[in-house]
């Protein structure tokens, strides 16, 4: 993905859902491409599934915004590394039941970073659906 360039705009957004690590790898790819190190990192509950966790990574550290400094800036590989041990580590919730199987996958959002609150992004755990 070295021939990606700057986006350099506030209101770039990256939105995916899907699961392995291969896909994590290349979405977050995208995400980074401005901000090429993480610094720090928070947990929060999920507003929208109840009793999951998420979690925040930041291109910047501020100690009043309850966020934990890394003990040393990430790199793509490592953050891709310390996302992935988070995921295998996350509580998913209950399996949905629909009409066909679920599995582990992930959700990546939020904006490129820009304004107050220096995220780069906001990894959620979510079961992906596979219908008949």
């Amino acid at each position: 993905m070295s021939n990606l360039q700057y986006i350099n705009m506030d209101n770039f957004d990256v939105s995916v859902t899907g699961k392995g690590k291969e896909l994590l790898r290349s979405v977050l790819a995208i995400a980074m491409i401005d901000y090429h190190h993480v610094l720090a990192y928070m947990e929060d509950d999920s507003p929208g599934n109840p009793g999951t966790r998420r979690l925040h990574l930041y291109w910047y550290y501020d100690e009043n915004n309850n966020s934990i400094k890394l003990p040393y800036p990430f790199n793509i590989d490592q953050c891709i590394e310390f996302v992935w041990g988070w995921l295998q580590n996350a509580d998913y919730g209950s399996e949905p039941d629909i009409n066909g199987s679920c599995s582990k996958g992930w959700k990546i959002g939020g904006s490129k970073g820009g304004g107050w609150s220096h995220v780069i992004f906001t990894v959620e755990p979510v079961w992906a659906e596979h219908h008949k």
